[in-house]
């Protein structure tokens, strides 16, 4: 996934869960640390597009990005792959920046 560098490698890790997984974007962006379960190596998915929960088990892969996202995670509520798939400010160069704003003169 050569693809997934420089200004858009914050989408990497959740790319790579989302092919191993099936997971939807919805059902993947709400994940919380609680969901997962790395004893079980199983995630328990609340958000989907059914309406019922269900089950996903974890390969190595998922394993591997899913604990360095709740290493980099603050706390358990918050979703889990949220850090991790923050994209830079900023990131065109060629991009005008706003004026500030001037208060007319009297």
């Amino acid at each position: 996934m050569s693809f997934l560098t420089d200004d858009r490698a914050y989408l990497r890790p959740i790319v790579i869960i989302a092919i191993q997984t099936g997971l939807r974007k919805g059902e993947l962006l709400s994940l919380k640390r609680t969901q997962v379960d790395f004893v079980r190596e199983l995630i328990h998915v609340t958000n989907t597009k059914s309406g019922r929960d269900k089950f996903v088990p974890m390969n190595v892969v998922v394993r591997s990005e899913l604990r360095k996202a709740a290493e980099a995670s603050s706390g358990f509520g918050i979703p889990l792959l949220i850090r991790l798939g923050t994209r830079r400010q900023n990131c065109d160069k060629n991009e005008k920046k706003p004026e500030p704003l001037r208060l007319a003169s009297a």
